[in-house]
């Protein structure tokens, strides 16, 4: 049976830095979309892991721009979860409205954790869970919750848009989390392929795929994928410009720098800043790019805020991501 596997979308009226780039990068869109209808053409199912939207409620031309991607799929069943900023605080998601559009080879998995049996193979697939869902605000009982439905079934497949233990991200694991993560090792006894969203940077490790996300969204995306199994996973190069981070670079530094990257450049060196030799080898809307604040990555200020009050930079980064996804999962 052959799979493709896309990770998070966040679609919306514009990908971010797309002010820095002269087509809006638009094409770098339309590139990814051409990459999954041509790449998963006839393919026994496709799944889209969720967080299509990057929010609850969408303009009409964001949800026309995703219909028309879903459309041109012609896989024999495609199967769309719904991910934590789909989600709204009443239970319903974005993605309801697909389950009104008939006579599609549509399964959208909002609300419950759903199986499929297809060519020999069952597959599970469970969305993303908010806490009200769950029942519960407590932490541990919310796992606990989430971790009933989940391996209240078992199956060949997993497909599951909520964080995986042991999962890098950002400097820490997912296991620093304060949000319902989902232990691999209970996990594998049920289930003999694994496959979660939500996480942006993608990993995979023996039986277990974090996808990552299909775009590059933040400073310090690169190497992103589209995915397929087929006796094995497989990644298919993302056609989406890296956005890449460096401090205090040199002439010398930037020679390696692919073309279409989006770059940020910090200056945190006086002396370079004073000078910014760097700065004056580009047009004027890199120089932008290279000084405007990035709304998307922290590193920097947190870096020169450790800094300057002499405090551990890592403990401090630590703390940060854990009130960022604090804050990203409330409902």
């Amino acid at each position: 049976m052959k799979i493709g596997i896309i990770g998070d979308l966040h679609l919306s009226e514009a990908l971010p830095y797309a002010n820095l780039v002269p087509d809006k990068r638009l094409a770098e869109e339309t590139a990814v979309f051409a990459a999954i209808k041509i790449g998963f053409s006839k393919y026994d199912l496709v799944v889209m892991l969720g967080d299509q939207f990057h929010f609850g409620t969408n303009s009409s031309s964001v949800i026309s721009k995703f219909l028309h991607l879903l459309e041109s799929l012609n896989a024999k069943t495609v199967v769309l979860l719904a991910g934590n900023h789909e989600k709204r605080g009443n239970g319903e998601s974005a993605l309801d409205f697909l389950k009104e559009i008939k006579g599609k080879n549509w399964l959208v998995v909002t609300n419950k954790v759903q199986v499929l049996e297809l060519d020999g193979q069952r597959l599970v697939f469970s969305n993303y869970f908010t806490n009200p869902e769950l029942g519960t605000s407590n932490l541990t009982k919310a796992n606990q919750a989430l971790e009933k439905r989940i391996l209240a079934e078992k199956g060949d497949f997993l497909f599951v848009h909520h964080a995986l233990s042991s999962t890098p991200v950002g400097g820490i694991t997912t296991d620093a989390f304060n949000e319902p993560v989902l232990d691999i090792g209970k996990l594998k006894k049920n289930y003999t392929q694994i496959v979660g969203g939500h996480i942006h940077q993608p990993s995979l490790k023996d039986n277990v795929l974090v996808a990552g996300s299909a775009f590059s969204l933040a400073v310090g995306d690169t190497g992103k994928s589209l995915w397929t199994w087929n006796d094995g996973f497989k990644a298919i190069p993302s056609p989406t410009r890296p956005i890449i981070k460096l401090e205090n670079p040199t002439l010398k530094q930037l020679d390696p720098v692919p073309h279409n990257a989006i770059v940020k450049l910090y200056f945190t060196d006086a002396k370079k800043k004073k000078s910014a030799p760097v700065i004056e080898q580009y047009k004027t809307k890199r120089q932008r790019a290279a000084v405007e604040f990035d709304p998307y990555d922290m590193d920097a200020l947190l870096e020169a805020y450790a800094k300057q009050k002499k405090v551990d930079a890592a403990k401090l980064k630590q703390g940060f991501e854990l009130i960022k996804n604090y804050g990203n999962h409330q409902v």
